[in-house]
């Protein structure tokens, strides 16, 4: 008896054809036959070639029938389907172009239609999560970082005979910003100092200080600092920088630079440069004494602030004969390091103080 294989399922592009692999053995003759509007080039090769019809193209499929006539005696037909589906040619789209943070990822919007498979390609060095599916996340590699953009490509693998289409977007590579507050520097008490920051990359840019100086903009690059009182009593602050960065990229990226404060104008003539200023006892407890003599004033502030510049006390006391002491309470002080500065109209100096407990 014969005996009929017509091959296992197969597809084929709409714009295509298929080659059939038909098996049969024991037989007279063999014939090829389909149940939509296609053609064969020889129907009765087992491996003929089938062209679909504007029919099979419509319905998406078309089943193709293998049919053998036995030889006599057992001269009996056997048949046998194999279901061809007919694609339409491939359709992709990679999607708008798009911008991703240098330090980011970026989910891709691909699209395809009548595809056998999908894959991303990347002409820079950058990865994908999963290069195989429609919404693959990119990684940017160095080069891509270098090169300020990378071209991915979206490809889709037709059916059958139906050759691969692509499509390409382009993904620009934003940076993170770049920020020099300076160098450190020096300025005196009683002077502004101009700033001379630098930022690449930033949405905005903020001056922000520890002490209590004040910017006439602190909005500006070259912004003005003025010291304040806080600030000359600790001899220096910190001034920091901040950038925000531009989307995509997001964070407020800092930079510091310090300014030393001196007291200018004071300590040169000669009438100061033997004025005496001391504290005692220190360390103190409860209660501590200040000591200056030949102070050419007729009086002085005595201040005290803390560490973080912050004024706790002050209080002027009138100088006699270049002379002045008196006590300095240090009741609901916390145990720590304290300033205590005297300050005249052309005198200033500052000392450390340490409160025990």
């Amino acid at each position: 008896a014969a005996t009929v294989d017509a091959g296992t399922d197969g597809a084929t592009c709409a714009s295509g054809s298929y080659a059939l692999e038909g098996v049969a053995s024991d037989y007279n003759s063999i014939l090829w036959s389909t149940a939509g509007d296609g053609t064969f080039n020889n129907a009765s090769d087992l491996n003929a070639t089938y062209f679909p019809g504007a029919a099979d193209i419509a319905n998406g499929s078309v089943t193709l029938t293998l049919t053998a006539q036995g030889i006599a005696p057992c001269n009996m037909s056997i048949s046998d389907n194999m279901e061809l589906t007919v694609a339409g040619d491939p359709l992709v789209e990679a999607g708008d172009d798009g911008v991703v943070c240098e330090n980011g990822s970026y989910t891709l919007n691909g699209y395809a239609e009548n595809y056998a498979s999908v894959l991303w390609t990347t002409s820079g060095d950058g990865s994908f999560d999963n290069a195989s599916i429609f919404n693959a996340t990119y990684t940017p590699g160095n080069s891509d970082v270098v090169s300020g953009a990378v071209i991915l490509t979206f490809t889709a693998e037709g059916y059958g005979t139906c050759d691969p289409v692509s499509d390409e977007m382009n993904l620009a590579i934003s940076y993170t910003p770049v920020v020099d507050a300076g160098l450190n520097d020096t300025v005196c008490h009683d002077e502004s100092y101009v700033l001379n920051g630098f930022v690449e990359n930033a949405s905005e840019i903020l001056w922000a200080t520890t002490g209590d100086g004040t910017f006439d903009d602190p909005t500006l690059l070259n912004a003005t600092y003025t010291p304040g009182d806080g600030d000359v009593f600790m001899g220096g602050v910190e001034l920091t920088l901040a950038a925000t960065a531009v989307a995509p990229c997001d964070g407020v990226y800092l930079d510091n630079m310090y300014l030393t404060i001196d007291v200018c104008g004071y300590i040169p003539g000669a009438s100061f440069e033997n004025v005496t200023f001391r504290i005692a006892p220190n360390p103190a407890v409860d209660v501590t004494r200040f000591f200056i003599e030949k102070l050419p004033s007729d009086e002085v502030t005595i201040e005290i602030m803390d560490m973080k510049g912050s004024l706790i006390s002050t209080n002027i006391y009138r100088v006699v004969n270049g002379k002045v002491e008196d006590r300095i309470l240090l009741l609901g002080l916390e145990e720590g390091v304290y300033n205590i500065r005297a300050k005249t109209k052309d005198y200033l100096k500052t000392l450390r103080l340490i409160v025990t407990k």
